[in-house]
């Protein structure tokens, strides 16, 4: 599967894109990949734009929650601004999601997904 991710924030701003790979062979790099995101945020570190990207595509493409609906309701509780590093909120007013598979795809778009700081 590929995940192609846009994040769009203010209108003079260019967007940022992001490609991941997941599924098959990739499917141990990226799983890797989101669980050193997750460790880095139980330890209390503040994550970049690329890496809540990766996190937010997972969310969107995991079976449990895959689509839409899913993915809006677990983002909310995902990210929040004082998880991410300085900036990131603003970046990502928009993200589009596009997960494409040979069993069909996955199109999604949150609108503001890192919530407020939980202090």
């Amino acid at each position: 599967m590929q995940i192609r991710v846009t994040a769009r924030g203010d209108p003079d701003a260019a967007p940022v894109a992001c490609m991941f790979e997941r599924g098959g062979d990739a499917e141990e790099v990226f799983a890797a990949s989101v669980k050193g995101v997750a460790e880095s945020l139980k330890r209390g570190g503040r994550i970049n734009i690329t890496q809540a990207l990766l996190l937010l595509a997972a969310r969107a493409t995991d079976p449990p929650c895959a689509g839409e609906e899913g993915a809006r309701r677990e983002a909310s509780a995902l990210l929040t601004a004082d998880r991410v590093m300085i900036g990131v909120p603003e970046m990502t007013r928009r993200v589009d999601i596009d997960a494409r598979s040979r069993r069909g795809s996955i199109r999604v778009r949150l609108e503001s997904p890192i919530g407020p700081p939980s202090r």
